[in-house]
């Protein structure tokens, strides 16, 4: 039975819903220490949303840079209505790491930014509490032990010394 409850806890907790990622067309430029993406945000202008760019290669899949040093519509605003400039001035490293190839392209994602703390976060934080209380009520009304060892019995005598 605690097992079972424990098991329920946990899977709500991990099946909270995760923001949803808007639809974004992305255009990308390259001049003389710097590279400027232009970005469209298809979604409601009334909202604030969290700007994020990514630069990825199509020869390698698994490849992942978070660029450095970025200026302009990034982060946290109303980023929904027209088109959309970010800056991103190369390091003298970060040119030397990405000279030699032309197959990168730029991700730009956004999310919703949330107000407040959503409901399902109360939720889940007394669905935890009243998880644990039961189950600790469970365990003790079994015979358990209450964590405090020899609840009613004196302790032993040390040994003697040599």
């Amino acid at each position: 039975m605690n097992k079972t409850l424990i098991s329920i806890v946990i899977f709500i907790c991990t099946a909270l819903p995760l923001s949803a990622q808007e639809k974004v067309t992305v255009a990308s430029e390259a001049s003389e220490g710097k590279v400027t993406v232009y970005y469209e945000l298809k979604a409601d202008p009334s909202k604030e949303y969290k700007i994020n760019l990514l630069l990825k290669r199509t020869s390698q899949p698994s490849f992942t840079y978070i660029p450095e040093n970025l200026e302009g519509d990034i982060d946290e605003g109303k980023f929904a209505s027209g088109r959309r400039k970010i800056t991103w001035r190369l390091s003298s490293r970060e040119k030397s790491m990405f000279s030699g190839g032309d197959d990168f392209y730029f991700e730009v994602t956004a999310r919703p930014v949330e107000a407040g703390t959503a409901w399902y976060y109360y939720v889940g934080a007394a669905l935890v509490a009243g998880g644990a209380a039961a189950a600790i009520v469970t365990w003790n009304s079994q015979g358990g032990d209450s964590g405090g060892g020899q609840t009613n019995q004196s302790l032993p005598t040390p040994p003697g010394r040599p």
